[in-house]
């Protein structure tokens, strides 16, 4: 199998030192790291050289996803790596351009299991996820508060 191109992209250190460490000699990933305001300094065409992106969330606001999703187009396949679980912010980001949604909460090799999953042309989206979005459906039909 051919090595899966991939850049990390965060604004939080110790997020982007954790997926180096985890990621960094993967047999089956090639992967870059970059921090959110170094990706915006490359250019367009060093950009697009990924096959896919994974995008932690926690200093990465929705317009600046949009932004890179737009710059990126859709021949770059997106993930996004988050801590916040909120409902409507998930279903946003599922809404989205991207192909993808992977918790903090999860199990990192759930991370590679999104990458292998979406590089193969499908979406992922982690069972804590798939749980929060739900359980609020779920307590709105038995009203529940």
């Amino acid at each position: 199998m051919k090595k899966i191109r991939v850049l990390f992209l965060s604004a939080q250190p110790a997020v982007l030192t954790a997926l180096i460490s985890f990621f960094a000699n993967d047999p089956f990933i090639l992967s870059d790291f970059y921090d959110y305001n170094v990706f915006n300094n490359l250019p367009d065409n060093e950009k697009r050289k990924y096959e896919l992106l994974i995008m932690n969330d926690g200093c990465i606001y929705e317009e600046e996803i949009e932004k890179i999703n737009n710059t990126l187009g859709d021949e770059v396949k997106k993930i996004i790596y988050t801590g916040e679980i909120e409902k409507t912010r998930l279903i946003n980001i599922m809404q989205s351009k991207t192909n993808g949604v992977v918790s903090k909460k999860a199990e990192i090799e759930k991370l590679r299991e999104a990458i292998i999953t979406v590089k193969e042309g499908g979406k992922y989206y982690c069972e804590h996820v798939i749980d929060m979005i739900t359980k609020e459906e779920k307590k709105k039909l038995s009203g529940i508060r």
